[in-house]
């Protein structure tokens, strides 16, 4: 009797869309050496279906690259933020 070896290849996609008002806040990324996207903690959390905590304790371990606006609010770096969905 003949065996017959099957392969499978899933190739998957994602896609992620960030829709604002009318401004995108950009800002210097240290962790990229690039003036990036930023968003705030509430915004870095629905985009990446974690708590609020969790990304506080993700730029804080240095998972998750940010920076501050000068009023003091954490900022989340985009480019981090994908890579980290993607890593999920």
């Amino acid at each position: 009797m003949k065996r017959i070896k099957v392969e499978l290849t899933v190739e998957r996609r994602q896609r992620l869309s960030i829709r604002r008002g009318n401004t995108l806040t950009q800002a210097w990324c240290e962790a990229c050496s690039e003036k990036v996207v930023m968003v705030s903690v509430k915004e870095a959390a629905k985009l990446s279906g974690k708590s609020s905590r969790e990304i506080y304790r993700q730029t804080e371990q240095g998972s998750l690259h940010s920076g501050e606006k000068p009023d003091g609010t954490l900022l989340v770096c985009v480019n981090s933020l994908l890579e980290l969905v993607q890593k999920n």
